[in-house]
């Protein structure tokens, strides 16, 4: 069977230094957490995202970051020569085919689009843990195919979850969104024994490799499974409210994909001698820029929620121009879904994320 060397303690392998991936990607989880117990937020309560709220987690950091794949993709000379055709006809597939699910049945399109965030979701967090597992290779093959199984678990129960239980105070993009099973809620016990069991023997068995071989360099894998795993119980099983569950759900999620970005866009232009507060601000500014305009187009072309951020433009719409903008304001969006499956890749060639990571 192949392993590692389980005898040897080689520094801890981090995505790109200790404070970073502390502060952006394995601490992020349990300082929200920890924010949510201190402001007292109540359990099994329907507390929706006010105005301020959904501005700064909705448009400020969940919109933000789909465009920041923009930097490693189109606004990336290099990759885009390399892969033109592919960045050229991806955006122009999507819309086709969000025009002719959101022609044929609006429910249905944000129905297969909420499954599509879900999948990319969970495959960012299992991205995370392949680049700790190979930057820490101590354990063996098994444990680490173990480890990737109980993170998907750790997202994938709660999912489940959702799906028995259709009074949820929650969706992902509109309400009902997702398909659930009436009358199944009984079943829920039966998968919650299952994931405790998993829970048990994956920690007892990360235990036994910690101390037995001395192998420290579990912990950050281990501490990624850990913080994800806590923020989709808490935030989708225990606390069933809007607020934490976009909390936990976006920040955890966009927060440290706008900050690897980021880090990639420094060490593209470090040559140039740009300061780093001044590649900071164009940064975050763009990213502002394009989010709002997307927002503010959404909110007066389809949802007509938010006029006390954009205004209310005086449009009124059919059904099939409402069909219309809703696959076109789709597109950055779904776009990032699929490139996003592609550049996290860790692969040979000099466009994956294996060479940034120094994965060799």
């Amino acid at each position: 069977m192949q392993q590692g060397n389980l005898y040897k303690t080689p520094t801890l392998g981090w995505v790109q230094n200790p404070w970073f991936d502390i502060l952006f990607v394995l601490g992020l989880p349990f300082f929200i957490i920890l924010a949510i117990i201190l402001c007292q937020i109540p359990i099994e309560t329907n507390l929706e995202t006010n105005n301020l709220q959904w501005f700064i987690l909705v448009l400020c950091v969940d919109v933000a970051h789909v465009y920041s794949t923009l930097y490693r993709t189109y606004f990336d000379k290099n990759a885009f020569n390399q892969n033109k055709n592919f960045f050229t006809l991806t955006p122009i597939f999507v819309f086709n085919i969000a025009l002719l699910l959101a022609i044929y049945d609006l429910h249905l399109f944000w129905t297969i689009l909420a499954y599509l965030a879900v999948f990319h979701f969970v495959r960012q967090q299992y991205g995370f843990l392949r680049i700790y597992q190979k930057k820490n290779n101590v354990t063996t093959l098994i444990f680490q195919q173990f480890e990737q199984w109980v993170l998907y678990a750790g997202m994938l129960f709660p999912i489940i979850y959702w799906h028995l239980k259709p009074d949820l105070s929650i969706s992902w993009f509109v309400k009902n969104d997702f398909i659930f099973l009436e009358n199944k809620f009984y079943l829920w016990q039966y998968f919650l024994n299952l994931f405790y069991v998993i829970e048990i023997v994956y920690f007892v068995w990360f235990v036994y490799c910690l101390f037995k071989y001395k192998n420290w360099s579990m912990i950050p894998a281990f501490v990624l499974v850990l913080g994800t795993t806590l923020a989709w119980f808490i935030g989708i099983v225990l606390y069933n409210n809007d607020l934490v569950f976009t909390l936990l759900n976006v920040l955890c999620h966009g927060i440290p994909y706008l900050a690897l970005v980021f880090i990639y866009k420094m060490k593209s232009e470090e040559k140039q001698g740009r300061g780093y507060f001044k590649i900071l601000f164009f940064y975050l500014i763009v990213l502002f820029a394009f989010a709002f305009t997307e927002e503010a187009f959404w909110d007066n072309f389809v949802w007509n929620e938010k006029q006390t951020i954009f205004g209310n433009w005086g449009i009124e719409l059919s059904y099939l121009w409402k069909a219309f903008f809703t696959a076109l304001l789709t597109v950055p969006q779904a776009t990032h879904y699929i490139l996003d499956a592609y550049i996290w890749k860790i692969k040979k060639d000099t466009y994956g994320w294996k060479k940034y990571f120094k994965l060799d």
